[in-house]
Parts: structure tokens; sequence; C-alpha cells
């Protein structure tokens, strides 16, 4: 990591620049680094974790490519207690009545499920990017400097030319790099610079946040304990309290839903109105806006976008920074391979083909669980004790859970998702799978995640993925692949054969041969090789612009 401004002078080359040192952009260079490829990160703020937590859930598709890059662990566990529950408590007030309640099990009660070897974990930002930021500077040839501000571009058909200031002197140079990201958010000035619109419902509220600290919030009255906290009035859902650290961090949340106005909000009236006279410690306020937008384009020549840069996510269900994590893990192979030099132009294409469409479907579903939260929830009487107050908050408590569960359990849309139209995707005669963002049913499909299952020597099948790409031949009856295997190689695709033997496997997947990308997709699928293999050859490396549909 460097801080110093030797070298700033003239210009610097790096085969991969990426601007923004958030979780996605630390996640883009952490996979490239994994995968030998150098690169620059450049990051206008200092080297500083921001204390006010935006991240709290690292979903369960996050800790699969975090589990091939070796940090589950640390991210498990980072600090927080495993025996605190990580229910969502939906209360008039911490002393008052609840209305519902969504179980959830407690840290160390998680486990891998019959979906995944990994599950969901509460690691907030502050803990996360630190975790990111060191998995990245241990790669071999991954540098990071702080203090350096993105301010324009100019690219070609051979590079991109960055300049940048140096924050800390004042001086302004330029970085030349084969490619360039922008993960610097929504306000991105890499987005910007290329004239990039967003499209979409834009503004959805005004909301606050503040941290605070307390060791007594948890006992004030008769509420069991939980992660999340929603306090429900008459004017329906007004604040969440999430904790933070599990002891006595946590951070709270003033929605702008209903038409409700948090500019002016009276702070010590309104904690007084969740908990009554208690101690607390409170930080200035964070004012934000709950936006729900995608860019209309994710890349332009050498130049692409990732993470809020292009699809800013309202936060409910916590599907942005897992959704921009993603991007980053579709981009970091397709940036590997072509400054590895075996990936057509089919390969670095294919990136907004592939994420625009997901980033579409999230967006609209955070909006749902929005909705969820807030909507229909401004309920007489539904603070009274009395027996009218008791029926309401019963009617409303029902509704509260059941869409709810939506919300906060949606395994669909972190392993169900499937790309669609991908130029380096074989879809045969299959047609697209509908989209379910709670239920999941694993299968084998082109453009889908190949489904986890357990190997025999206790390692998951997931666990055979992320180098280069894996042929499975699925029981010792499959078809030989040796020479296309051999073929493949040669042609510089990098591909290693696999048989599966463990009958349960066999059985789940269905199909006798199955191509696997780098990052865990299928790309292909078959009783047997294609009559064609060099245009499946051609098609993985991204050297057919047309889309395959190969002889059997």
């Amino acid at each position: 990591m460097k801080n110093d401004s030797s070298g700033k002078g003239k210009p610097r080359h790096t085969p991969v620049l990426i601007v923004g040192g958030g979780p996605i952009g630390l996640a883009l260079a952490s996979d490239l680094g994994s995968r030998g490829v150098s690169a620059l990160l450049i990051e206008r703020s200092e080297n500083r974790v921001n204390p006010a937590v935006k991240i709290m859930d690292i979903g369960v598709r996050t800790m699969e490519f975090c589990r091939r890059l070796g940090v589950t662990d640390r991210i498990k566990h980072w600090g927080f207690p495993q025996d605190y529950p990580l229910d969502n408590a939906f209360i008039t007030s911490m002393t008052g009545v609840e209305i519902a309640r969504i179980k959830m099990p407690t840290p160390g009660e998680l486990g891998p499920s019959a979906f995944s070897p990994e599950w969901q974990v509460h690691c907030p930002q502050t803990s996360f990017d630190p975790i990111m930021r060191d998995l990245a500077l241990s790669f071999d040839g991954i540098e990071i400097e702080y203090q350096q501000e993105f301010l324009s571009l100019t690219q070609d058909a051979d590079g991109v030319t960055a300049n940048v200031l140096d924050r800390a002197t004042g001086e302004t140079y330029q970085i030349t790099a084969d490619y360039l990201v922008g993960c610097d958010g929504f306000t991105s000035a890499v987005r910007s610079g290329l004239n990039i619109p967003f499209s979409g419902r834009g503004v959805v509220d005004h909301s606050l946040n503040h941290m605070f600290r307390s060791a007594e919030f948890n006992n004030l009255g008769v509420i069991d304990h939980a992660k999340r906290y929603v306090m429900v009035g008459e004017q329906g859902t007004w604040a969440t309290v999430m904790a933070v650290n599990g002891v006595d961090l946590w951070r709270l949340t003033f929605y702008g839903a209903n038409d409700q106005d948090v500019s002016d909000i009276d702070i010590e009236a309104a904690m007084r109105k969740i908990g009554g006279d208690f101690e607390y410690e409170l930080a200035p306020a964070e004012r934000w806006v709950r936006r729900a937008l995608v860019a209309d384009r994710f890349q332009e020549g050498r130049v692409y976008l990732a993470g809020d840069a292009v699809h800013p996510v309202p936060p409910n269900g916590g599907f942005g920074m897992n959704t921009g994590f993603a991007d980053s893990m579709n981009l970091a192979w397709k940036l590997a391979a072509a400054v590895q030099g075996w990936a057509g132009p089919g390969v670095v294409e294919s990136y907004e083909s592939e994420r625009r469409p997901i980033a579409l479907l999230v967006v609209e579903e955070a909006l749902a669980n929005y909705d969820r939260l807030t909507a229909a929830t401004q309920v007489a009487h539904v603070t009274d004790l009395s027996p009218e107050g008791e029926a309401a908050r019963k009617k409303l408590g029902r509704q509260l859970h059941d869409e709810n569960m939506k919300a906060w359990k949606p395994v669909g849309i972190h392993l169900g998702y499937q790309y669609v139209g991908s130029p380096i995707i074989d879809y045969g005669t299959s047609t697209p799978a509908p989209f379910e963002a709670v239920d999941f049913v694993p299968e084998v499909r082109p453009g889908k995640r190949a489904p986890h299952g357990w190997l025999s020597d206790g390692r998951s099948i997931l666990d055979l993925f992320g180098t280069g790409y894996v042929i499975l031949r699925m029981g010792e009856t499959a078809p030989d692949v040796s020479g296309f295997v051999s073929s493949a190689t040669e042609r510089g695709l990098p591909i290693v054969e696999q048989t599966i033997r463990e009958k349960e496997l066999i059985t789940l997947y269905g199909v006798p041969l199955v191509v696997v990308r780098p990052d865990g997709h299928v790309a292909w699928c078959g009783d047997e090789l294609p009559v064609d293999s060099d245009a499946l050859i051609n098609m993985l490396a991204g050297r057919s612009r047309e889309f395959s549909q190969l002889s059997r």
C-alpha cells in the first residue's frame, strides 16, 4: 500500500485501474490479485474506516465468493456474539409491546444448508472493509493508494488514460491502464465522465441515520433481544434500530416513508419515544436519499462500472453491496482473461449483458421490500393498550410477518438468478427460468450458478470452481472429454476435467457433461460434446460474436 506521491509526476501504467476503495473495488482488486493480475486501486478519501455503518449483512453468494478467496472465517468471527439472536422484531417501542417477530438463528446456530456450504453473516462495513482491504493487499501486484482523486479519462482502442489529483500534495498526474473500472459509488466521477445516465424511480425517500452507543438499550422493557427493531406507530413504520456489534453500538434509521419529514426531527424526543429515558451517546446525523436506479450502460470501450456507480439500490433486503460484489466477481475473471491474453472480445463484452438485467431485478425486489416494510402500516389504535389496540396489532402483525419473511429470507435473489442472452453461454434449446426472489430450486441450467453438493472428501463441489473453466463428467460412464480438454488447452483456454462420482451430485446435476465458468456459472451442458467442439471452445473464449446454438 502506498500513500506517498513518489513517481506521480509522470505517467504510470497498470493493467487494471480501479477507482473507489469501498467493498466493490476491494473485491475486484482481491479477485484480480488471486488470478495473478496486477491492479492499482485509488481512493479519494483517507485510509480510515467510516464509523457510519451502511452495510450489515454479507449475503450467502458473497460468502461463497469469499470462501474461494479464503476469508470466510474472518467474516464470521469478527467479534459479534455467537449467541445473539438475529430476529427482526416489530414493536411500538422498546418499552411498549411487540407486534410481530421473524425468528432467525443466532450466528452460532447458522451453518451450511441444502443450497450452499455458506450462509448469510452479520458483518458491518466497519469490519468487512478492513478484511477485504487486507485480503487485496495480500496479493502480489495489488496496490492501494489513498487521497488520490480521479478527475477525468480519455481512451482509445489500446487503453485508458486517467487524470488523477493527489489530494495530499495538490499535484495532478496521469495513470495509463489497459482497463479502468469505476467502483466509486452513486456520485461516480467515472460514470459522469462517460455521460451515462440513470433510469428508474429515482428518489424513494429521504432518510436519516444516527449511530449511538448504549449498553442498556436492549433491556429497557420486556421486548426480547433482536438484531433489528422496527418501530411502528399510527403513522406507520417510522424508524428501525439495528444492532451493530451486539453489545452497545446501534444504528438508528428514520424513514421518510408515508410522507414523513425527517429533516427537522427532534432527536431527543424521538429517542424518548423509542426507549423512554435512558443513557446514550449519539453521533451526528447522516442524511441520505434512498434511490432506485440502474445506469443505461455498464461499460464503454475499456471502461467498466460496478456497484452503486451503476445501480443504487434501496437497502431493504441488503442487496446493494452483495449485488455489487457479484458485479466484481463477474468482471474480475473476464478482465484477467483479457490481460492474460486468452480471451476474445466476447468475454469482456459480456459483462453488461449479464449484469445489467440482474441489477434491474434486484432494484425491483428492493422496492418491493421497502413497500413490505412501510406500506399499509398506518393503522389506528396500534399503540393503544386496549382491545381495539390488541386487535389492530394482531392484524398488522400477521401482515408484517408474512410479507417481510420474503424480504429477510430471499434465497432466490442471491442464488437463483440466471444470465440470459450472454454471448459466452450456450443455451442450447433451454428457455430462461422464471425468476423467483424467495423460492429457490437448485438446477443445472445455462447461465445459472452451478448447484452446491458435497464431495466425499468433505468439500463442496463449488470448491472445484474459480481458477479457470471446469468440465464436469457426472459419473464414470459420462463421455470422455480428454481430447476436448487437450484441444482447448492448446488454444489457450484454461480448463480442467473433473469426474464426479457421488451419486447425490450425479442425480442433482442430471446431465452427463457440464462446463462451469470461473465465476461458478454454467456455460454449457449436454449429454455429449457437440459435433463441432471447436465452436464450443471459441464460444467459451469469447471468440465467436454470434450466440451459440451448437449442434449436438
